[in-house]
């Protein structure tokens, strides 16, 4: 792993705490969080930002490999994430019901200078919990003749994914099947106080996710070592493995 130089870790570490306040302490429970930063072993950070009315802003991501910073920026109408666009270009735009669920989705990336398009569906239960999820390219296609649309399907139980059914395209005549089984701590979802759109399967559980079976072989697992007075968790030893860190900022 390689260390961040001192002038850009002072620098992170004055925006990140111009906005945040720590949940370390024995302070009275809180009853609402928002996440502010997530610290991966020493050398990758991901910081949250966010508008007074509680909407994320701006997300930075700066890992020990690729570009020195990565942005995200989001961009709101009529009280509703419209879209987001990063600072490599890319960007994805938001399609809501009239239950103000989000429907649909397209990104738009540039890999190797050339525009690709894809559309992902969403579909609901009536507890409104994703159960189907399709995803296919718009442009350019693919493959000669077809447009393949991969999908995958979500059981749930005590409001989090029990199981995630991946039915993915090899090429025109042959589809690839993977089973997923999922289970979960008692604590809050990290992931669903971020502020990011509810697109993500891990955002859309009540508890974190601690175990995964792939096709009836247990993965390694994760382990939370401390959570906050709210039920949010604090400290993560991950299967990857590495530490990983969260910072909040509660009401």
């Amino acid at each position: 792993m390689k260390w961040f130089t001192p002038l850009l870790l002072a620098t992170l570490v004055l925006f990140t705490f111009s906005c945040k306040k720590s949940q370390e302490d024995n302070t009275p429970e809180l009853s609402f969080c928002k996440l502010l930063s997530v610290y991966y072993n020493t050398d990758s950070i991901r910081m949250y930002h966010y508008n007074a009315n509680g909407q994320l802003v701006l997300k930075w991501d700066l890992f020990e490999q690729g570009p020195a910073f990565l942005s995200s920026h989001y961009v709101y109408q009529n009280n509703k994430l419209a879209f987001f666009y990063r600072s490599t270009a890319d960007s994805t735009f938001f399609v809501y019901d009239s239950y103000g669920r989000i429907i649909s989705y397209e990104r738009h990336t540039y890999p190797f200078g050339g525009l690709q398009i894809r559309r992902t569906s969403l579909s609901y239960n009536s507890q409104n919990q994703v159960i189907l999820e399709t995803d296919k390219a718009i442009f350019p296609k693919l493959l000669k003749g077809v447009n393949p649309e991969d999908s995958i399907v979500y059981t749930y139980e005590n409001q989090n994914i029990k199981t995630k059914d991946y039915y993915w395209w090899l090429d025109p005549a042959q589809i690839s099947h993977d089973h997923y089984e999922f289970s979960y701590d008692n604590g809050k979802n990290s992931y669903a106080v971020t502020g990011e759109p509810l697109v993500y399967y891990l955002s859309w559980n009540k508890n974190n996710l601690l175990n995964t079976t792939i096709n009836n072989i247990q993965q390694a697992p994760d382990t939370i070592i401390k959570y906050n007075t709210s039920d949010y968790p604090l400290l993560i030893h991950s299967s990857v493995p590495y530490e990983i860190k969260l910072t909040y900022e509660c009401h």
